[in-house]
């Protein structure tokens, strides 16, 4: 397990890039994991620039029983951004390189 980065704030306003938010950043293109910790779900799109808060396209994950919560980012992706899908709230999650 790589070290432990702070977790990431997810609003649900507008999309955050995941790489950028993450303490230190992890380069696009470099493998990494996602976990949501938060019971929000939030959606994980690829893409090389931010897609428009009311974009529904991409990944779900969530912490609850019938969703996963964890993705593997392979090396070589695009960028990675994140939305929590519930208006006014904000979900949280683990960033772990490698």
């Amino acid at each position: 397990m790589a070290a432990t980065k702070p977790d990431v704030i997810v609003p649900s306003n507008q999309f955050i890039s995941v790489n950028a938010t993450a303490n230190p950043p992890v380069a696009v293109g470099d493998a990494f994991t996602i976990q949501c910790k938060g019971t929000s779900w939030v959606t994980l799109y690829e893409g090389s620039s931010a897609p428009a808060a009311s974009v529904t396209d991409g990944v779900l994950i969530t912490n609850l029983s019938y969703h996963e919560s964890t993705k593997f980012i392979p090396a070589g992706s695009l960028e990675i951004f994140a939305i929590c899908t519930n208006e006014g709230r904000t979900s949280k999650l683990s960033v772990q390189e490698g």
